[in-house]
């Protein structure tokens, strides 16, 4: 799991950003990149403007000195940014292989609801994003279920990869919930593609009874509402992995039913969106952007 593009998080203030930016520096440990932590300044709602600057460089260097403090060695820059907080994280996202969020922040009160921004976030952002949910620490020898949601469309192979890097990355066992039943698995013809989802998943869980998988993987059938899963299985508290296609699914865990599941749980969601071929940019041009460094 190595890429040069670095992984982001938005930063606002508050503990669950604080945590947000903890979770993505495993994730920018694990790619070999750099970790960014974005403030995004809301001019309208605002009144001073050098005040939410202040603010803003304030609650950076909080995240920037909880990520060093723990101990995590990942190359750090900040950011700063201005308008409507989901917009610019989007549009910063274009430029990251990972755009991570906590699952609430300081602006989540009336008029917008709780998790507003990183709502917006999943359904705006051009790559992967992660809402990230984190109440406590864990002992490391607590290993919890990554769950992910299959289909039999073209998107499941880059989620099935991004989950087994997960549960790679944190000593994890795998569930994966299917379109298909995986109790008896088909046989497979010599001509199978072997990018068939349903083969790899088989070929995941017959290694595992083997005991040869690096990563132990076990299937269910995908109920027809995620909550379900999210209500009977109190082991599933670490990382949801969906695909960005899966729009049924990213819409029940914004239902009320799925918060209440979710409330008291440690389970983080990761939205994946395939891969597109990155632009060429001709060489020694200037990059789009600039970053304030700490």
């Amino acid at each position: 799991m190595a890429t040069s593009d670095p992984v982001k998080v938005g930063v606002d203030g508050s503990k669950a950003s604080i945590r947000a930016a903890l979770w993505a520096a495993d994730e920018a440990m694990a790619r070999d990149a750099r970790l960014d932590l974005v403030y995004v300044v809301d001019p309208s709602r605002i009144d001073d403007v050098d005040a939410a600057m202040a603010a803003a460089r304030h609650a950076l260097h909080r995240a920037w000195q909880a990520v060093t403090d723990s101990g995590k060695h990942v190359k750090l820059e900040t950011e700063i940014l201005q308008g409507d907080p989901a917009i610019e994280l989007a549009d910063t996202a274009r430029h990251a292989s990972l755009i991570c969020v906590g699952h609430k922040g300081t602006n989540d009160s009336s008029p917008q609801p709780r998790g507003a921004t990183s709502e917006a976030l999943v359904r705006m952002a051009p790559g992967a994003v992660a809402v990230v949910r984190r109440r406590h620490k864990r002992p490391p020898t607590c290993h919890r279920w990554i769950v992910v949601v299959l289909d039999e469309s073209a998107e499941s192979h880059p989620v099935l990869q991004a989950a087994l890097d997960e549960a790679a990355l944190r000593e994890a066992p795998l569930l994966a919930l299917t379109s298909w039943s995986t109790s008896s698995p088909r046989r497979t013809a010599d001509d199978t593609p072997p990018d068939d989802i349903r083969a790899t998943v088989d070929r995941r869980l017959r290694d595992t009874r083997d005991g040869t998988a690096a990563v132990p993987v076990c299937a269910l059938p995908m109920p027809s509402d995620v909550t379900t899963i999210l209500q009977q299985s109190a082991g599933i508290d670490q990382l949801l992995v969906i695909g960005a296609g899966r729009t049924d699914v990213i819409e029940q865990l914004q239902e009320e039913g799925a918060r209440d599941a979710l409330r008291k749980t440690d389970c983080s969601i990761l939205i994946v969106r395939a891969p597109k071929p990155l632009e060429r940019r001709a060489f020694g041009s200037p990059t789009e952007h600039r970053n304030e460094k700490q």
